[in-house]
């Protein structure tokens, strides 16, 4: 990716990650974990506070909002649905 930005290295690796998710989902196929791909970027550029928080997310997934009383009104019929 070339071109003016605004954004420094870190950034930018991040941002050819996010970039990289968009083409194989454009492209269609198995879809990647954006998760992963951003996990894998942290690891490599030693950044250990976004290798924590990437590796917490994907636990994050299984807790579902269904305690608050808003998001039950809002899911109603699909509440359900959610294992």
């Amino acid at each position: 990716m070339q071109g003016r930005t605004m954004l420094d290295d870190v950034e930018m690796a991040y941002s050819r990650q996010i970039y990289m998710y968009n083409e194989q989902v454009i492209q269609g196929g198995m879809k990647p974990s954006l998760v992963n791909l951003c996990a894998e970027m942290a690891s490599t550029l030693d950044d250990q506070v976004c290798v924590c928080v990437f590796s917490l997310l994907p636990n994050l997934q299984h807790i579902y909002i269904l305690s608050c009383p808003k998001f039950t009104h809002f899911l109603g019929e699909f509440s359900e649905d959610i294992p």
